[in-house]
C-alpha cells in the first residue's frame, strides 16, 4: 500500500477539526478545550497562509491517517506537533508520520538544523515514538518532556 506525505489544503479543514476535537486527541494535547468550527477555520487559514508553518497529512493508500505540523522558530529550529486519526491509532502510524515528516522538512528547508517536540508525561505512546526515532530527551519538568533531533 502506498504511503505518502502531502501538504494540507483547505479541503482538510473539517477532517482535522473532527480529529482535533476527539477526546483521544484532546487528552494528549496541551490545550484540551473543544474547538469551535469558526475558530478552527480561522486558525486553519492562518496555517495555510503562513510560510513558517509546514503541515503534512500522512496517507496510507488514499486514506488520510494523521497530520504533522512544523512551526518554524527563527530559521533553524522547528517545533513538531502531530496526531493520528483516533480510528487509526495503534497501527504504527505515529512513528511513520514523525520519521517521514522530519526527513521531508529537513530536505525541503535547508536552513533548518533542529526540530523538537514537547510531550505530556502521560502520553506514553508519543514518548515511545520519540525515543524509538532516536530523539534526544533534553528537558523535563513535572508534566512534560522535550525531545529534539538535529539534522543528520
Amino acid at each position: 500500500m502506498k504511503v505518502r506525505l502531502r501538504k494540507i489544503y483547505y479541503g482538510d479543514v473539517e477532517m482535522l477539526f473532527n480529529w482535533r476535537n476527539h477526546p483521544a486527541i484532546r487528552q494528549n494535547s496541551f490545550d484540551t478545550s473543544k474547538l469551535s468550527m469558526a475558530g478552527h477555520k480561522e486558525w486553519f487559514v492562518n496555517v495555510l497562509n503562513n510560510d513558517d508553518i509546514i503541515t503534512y497529512i500522512l496517507e496510507i493508500g488514499e486514506i488520510p491517517v494523521g497530520v504533522i505540523r512544523f512551526d518554524v522558530e527563527g530559521q533553524i529550529l522547528a517545533k513538531i506537533n502531530y496526531f493520528i486519526d483516533p480510528s487509526q491509532q495503534g497501527k504504527g502510524y505515529g512513528s511513520k508520520i514523525l520519521a517521514l515528516g522530519v526527513k521531508r522538512v529537513f530536505k525541503e528547508n535547508s536552513a533548518l538544523k533542529k526540530v523538537y517536540g514537547l510531550v505530556l508525561k502521560d502520553n506514553l505512546a508519543s514518548i515511545k515514538i520519540f525515543k524509538k526515532l532516536s530523539f534526544d530527551k533534553v528537558w523535563e519538568n513535572t508534566s512534560e518532556l522535550k525531545f529534539e533531533k538535529s539534522i543528520e
